[in-house]
This record gives C-alpha cells, sequence and structure tokens, in this order.
C-alpha cells in the first residue's frame, strides 16, 4: 500500500528565526535604555512601528507553520496511522537552531526521549530508538549543489558501522547479516557524496538505516529517492523527514535489530506563497509505481 499526500501552507513571508527577533529586540533595547528615560530622547514612532511589524510579521510566521504541521498531522492520522495506537505515544515537534539539516522543526516522541539518542551529523540529523536499534526520523537538506559531485570515497570502499555514540545500543554489521533484509538507508548516499570525507562515511552509520526488503530498497524507495534528487534539481532546495512505521510486536533481526512494516517520507519546499509539502507513505510490500507529486 502506499499513501502520498500533498499540500500547501498559507503565506508565511521571513523565514522564522529566534536569532532574527532577538536581534529586532536588541535593536529596540539599545535605541531606547531602560532607565535612561531623562537622558535620551523620545522613541522614533516610525522606528518603533517598523520594529513591531518586524515582530508581527515573524509571529505570522510561526502561526502558519504550526497550522500547516496541525493539518499535516491530521492528514497523516487519518490516513496512515491507527488512533488508538498513537494516543499512548503522541509526538510534539521541537524547535532548534539547526536550518542546516531541518526546515519546520524536529519531531520527537513524548515519554521516550530517556531511551533515545538525538545525532547530529555532517549531511542529516537522526533520533535514534535505544530499544528498537534504529532511527525514529532522520531529517536532511538536498541543495542542488550537492548533486552529481564526484566521491572523496570510491563506494566500495565504505563499510558499515556502529556509531560510536551507540555502542551499546545501536545495531551492528552481524545483525544484517543472512537476515533476507537490506541496510536501508534513509539519508541517501548520493546525497552525501562530494561534500567531505567525514559526510560519506557517515552515510554508512546504523543510525542512518534501517531494514528493508531489497525489493522495496532498489524499488519504490529508491525511485522516490531520485525523485526528491529531482525537485532539488529543480528547485534549488527540498527538506526531508523520513523514518518507520513500527508494527506492535516487530520482527527483530538477530534479535536485536526491529523489522518496520513500512516506511514515510515528507519533502518540504519553500515557495513565495507559502511552503509546499509531499508526503509519503509506503508498506515494504508497496508495488513498485512511479511516485508522482501534483504541482
Amino acid at each position: 500500500m502506499s499513501i502520498a499526500l500533498v499540500g500547501r501552507g498559507t503565506r508565511h513571508g521571513c523565514r522564522c528565526s529566534s536569532a532574527h527577533i532577538l536581534a529586532l529586540v536588541a535593536t529596540y533595547i539599545a535605541a531606547h535604555p531602560v532607565g535612561a528615560q531623562e537622558e535620551t530622547s523620545p522613541p522614533d514612532p516610525a522606528e518603533t512601528a517598523r520594529i513591531l511589524d518586524e515582530l508581527r510579521a515573524e509571529l505570522a510566521a510561526t502561526h502558519a507553520r504550526l497550522d500547516l504541521l496541525e493539518n499535516l498531522i491530521d492528514e497523516l492520522s487519518s490516513g496512515v496511522v491507527d488512533p488508538d495506537a498513537t494516543s499512548s505515544n503522541p509526538v510534539t515537534f521541537v524547535r532548534l537552531d539547526d536550518e542546516e539539516h531541518e526546515f519546520v522543526s524536529y519531531p520527537v516522541h513524548i515519554g521516550q526521549d530517556e531511551t533515545n539518542t538525538l545525532l547530529k551529523r555532517v549531511g542529516y540529523v537522526t533520533y535514534h530508538d535505544d530499544d528498537h536499534r534504529i532511527p525514529l526520523w532522520v531529517s536532511y537538506r538536498v541543495s542542488r549543489e550537492w548533486l552529481d559531485v564526484p566521491a572523496y570515497i570510491p563506494r566500495n570502499k565504505l563499510r558499515w558501522r556502529t556509531d560510536p555514540e551507540l555502542s551499546g545500543t545501536g545495531a551492528r554489521d552481524r545483525d544484517y547479516r543472512r537476515s533476507g533484509y537490506s541496510r536501508g538507508h534513509m539519508a541517501m548516499q548520493a546525497l552525501l557524496r562530494g561534500r567531505s570525507p567525514e559526510c560519506e562515511r557517515e552515510g554508512f552509520c546504523f543510525a542512518n538505516a534501517i531494514p528493508q526488503r531489497q525489493s522495496f530498497n532498489a524499488g519504490i524507495w529508491l525511485r522516490l529517492e531520485y525523485q526528491v534528487m529531482n525537485w532539488a534539481r529543480e528547485f534549488g532546495d527540498v527538506w526531508v523527514v523520513c523514518g518507520p512505521v513500527l508494527p506492535p510486536d516487530p520482527v527483530k533481526l538477530n534479535g536485536r535489530v526491529s523489522v518496520p512494516s513500512g516506511f514515510y517520507k515528507i519533502v518540504t519546499r519553500d515557495t513565495p506563497g507559502g511552503m509546499e509539502t509531499a508526503a509519503y507513505f509506503f508498506t515494504q510490500d508497496s508495488p513498485g509505481a512511479q511516485p508522482t507529486l501534483d504541482q
């Protein structure tokens, strides 16, 4: 089964940025220091109005993004998620200062943070479930400038490895051997190539991998990865969040690594008219149909 959802956000003006808001407030305070009213001239009404307008625009942008997130969550929940299964595992979105890897925010599962690990890499950020030994999601940016560049390290010289931070909780290469499942990249290796040797090596860390059937890995998942590359080639930049959908009692490779029943991928780009978002869900037995985005 496969499900594709396409949405367009409302006009949100400039990008939300806590640093930008602080700069505006700092500018106002510097021009109108507290406790110095007697020594300074009255506030400039035009400057005050300008700063207030910019702050209101930032607030409106934040509201627009929250509205889009709520709509997308509702669509995904009604289309592919069992409400009873998610009621005990709510999701919130936390804003971190990381515009390199994410566009809106990071999704974090409430109540599980003590058993999960957030890892920031050169080419992606991953939120690793230390019980299931797979990432719950991987977030990354795809830029036109990173496409079709030569690799620093030949692919046949790269080896899968356990992340140093996950030495006791991460997957190991022997978990996958003779399992019948591929080591499925979440952040596509072709998008990590040519940026730095470290970035290429991190693509082969198990915090960026989830068990996938080979037919799925080399079929619909690969085609969607190439579609994302085509969107980046056309539009310049797109942002991706992807990860697994786990059944209540998943099979575990080598008794350690959980096998998901499906995968999701959310692709977002910024436009003059707002955010455009495409959300996909595929079960591991999805047919190999070509995914499309209705622009």
